[in-house]
């Protein structure tokens, strides 16, 4: 693991989205990857007690957890130009 790992981490605080669509408050990328984590996990739970699907719930959390990771670096990809 890189020694900046948390320190790249901890910038996701300060990129804020960018949306579609006209929003009352803004909301940064760590935000948005907290709410994606608590709709994998309930989706997740949903699937396996319900469907019987079998997902590997600590696999979806850490991909949504860190979906947006790369944005510290790059920016919000959505940005507008």
């Amino acid at each position: 693991m890189s020694k900046h790992f948390f320190a790249y981490i901890s910038r996701m605080k300060y990129i804020f989205r960018w949306n579609l669509m006209r929003n009352t408050e803004r909301e940064n990328i760590q935000e948005h990857s907290m709410q994606v984590v608590w709709i994998a996990h309930a989706l997740c739970i949903i699937g396996n007690k319900y469907f019987e699907t079998g997902y590997n719930i600590e696999k979806v959390l850490a991909y949504a957890a860190y979906h947006e990771a790369s944005e510290v670096i790059t920016g919000d990809l959505a940005s507008p130009p």
